[in-house]
């Protein structure tokens, strides 16, 4: 039950019982589901692509860093391939109704470029690969080099790995698409929601930003909006394509990262617009018990959104 618990009486009672089997459970839970996406990949002689898609802060980074080690495991060669890489040039991206470069749509990325780098992928095993600067919104001069064998396996990893315009260009027997998100609500005990799908994933993306990335929290939250239109227009309508979907979510993250989130949000000036639902996610963290961050597993997906 710890591993799917969605109810907030329940995770308190399981955090405060035991720790660690809490933990241990909810880790466990999600291994054994990527394990399972693992054996389901096709493993023949071919190279296989795999699509990997999912909103904000789902944790597709570590999904596919350990869908990569297990494929180490069974002595195959895999790759992680961000399709942030492919973003087009600002002179040369698509502008939005207001006039101003749009990096939501799948149409700033250089589509041509993906094809021809799959396509070279799948015919020789090898490819250059683009690499993106954000801070100048440049491609870098020093592209890297992608060699593979048969059998290997190459995980694109982006918002729009299940957009058909770029699914389309390949054969489908080539191709595994996978799709991540957090699934699942909080609910209390008279079933209102206290930590809604969402609302995981805006905290997940407040602390990485704040402490991995040095944005300071109203800057989440003022492009959280067009973070969600984006995924309303160019990857919720897709995600009924993917072979197989996985729920990142995880019953005890609220304890563990219930003093670091609190923190950080307690940083948003009271005159943002924003303010009132800050003080709800404070409000509603508030209402778990806490747990040292320390009982995070090392390689935990959990690891991609705390300061730790």
């Amino acid at each position: 039950m710890s591993g799917t618990t969605n109810n907030l009486s329940d995770i308190n009672r399981l955090a405060a019982e035991d720790a660690n089997a809490f933990v241990e459970a909810c880790e466990q839970r999600y291994n054994t589901m990527l394990g399972n996406i693992a054996e389901t990949i096709p493993h023949d002689d071919e190279i296989m692509i795999v699509m990997l898609a999912g909103p904000s802060s789902a944790g597709k980074t570590t999904t596919a860093n350990k869908l990569m080690s297990r494929f180490a495991e069974k002595g195959k060669a895999a790759r992680r391939v961000s399709l942030d890489d492919f973003y087009l040039e600002e002179q040369r991206a698509p502008l939005s109704e207001n006039g101003v470069p749009d990096f939501e749509t799948v149409y700033a990325l250089d589509l041509p470029l993906i094809e021809k780098t799959v396509r070279n992928i799948l015919s020789t095993g090898e490819s250059e690969l683009p690499l993106f600067d954000f801070k100048t919104h440049r491609r870098g001069v020093n592209p890297q080099r992608l060699s593979l064998k048969n059998g290997d396996v190459v995980i694109f990893e982006g918002l729009h790995a299940l957009n058909p315009v770029i699914t389309d260009m390949f054969s489908q027997k080539s191709l595994f698409k996978l799709y991540v998100s957090v699934s699942t609500r909080i609910y209390d005990d008279e079933g209102e929601v206290v930590l809604s799908k969402r609302d995981i994933r805006l905290i997940r993306r407040t602390v990485r930003d704040h402490k991995h990335r040095s944005s300071p929290v109203a800057d989440t939250f003022d492009i959280w909006s067009s973070v969600i239109s984006g995924e309303n227009k160019y990857l919720f309508p897709f995600e009924d394509r993917a072979d197989v979907k996985l729920n990142s979510y995880f019953p005890y993250e609220p304890c563990v990262i219930r003093d670091e989130a609190i923190c950080v949000l307690k940083e948003l000036p009271e005159n943002s617009v924003h303010y009132n639902k800050c003080e709800s996610l404070i409000h509603n963290l508030e209402k778990f018990v806490a747990l040292p961050q320390s009982l995070m597993p090392r390689d935990s997906l959990l690891r991609e959104f705390s300061g730790s």
